[in-house]
């Protein structure tokens, strides 16, 4: 039971402690995994896209995704 409560307290002050650091590395995971399929998928982003301001970007540099991947 003790060592329950020590494991639970532990764990609990991992969290505290470090989770800005780990939303940060998920935030960045996410935002890699988006920049590859927006590479992947470059012929087809421009009809496939719906944000407006994308659509703008992506108008802007004449199709091409290397303005809309800097702004994002």
């Amino acid at each position: 039971m003790i060592s329950k409560i020590v494991r639970s307290a532990a764990r609990n002050h991992f969290l505290k402690t470090y989770w800005f650091q780990l939303s940060m590395l998920l935030i960045t995971a996410v935002s890699l995994y988006d920049t590859y399929l927006i590479y992947y998928f470059e012929s087809e982003i421009v009809s496939m896209e719906e944000n407006p301001l994308g659509c703008w970007l992506l108008k802007v540099g004449d199709g091409q995704i290397g303005i809309f991947i800097r702004t994002k």
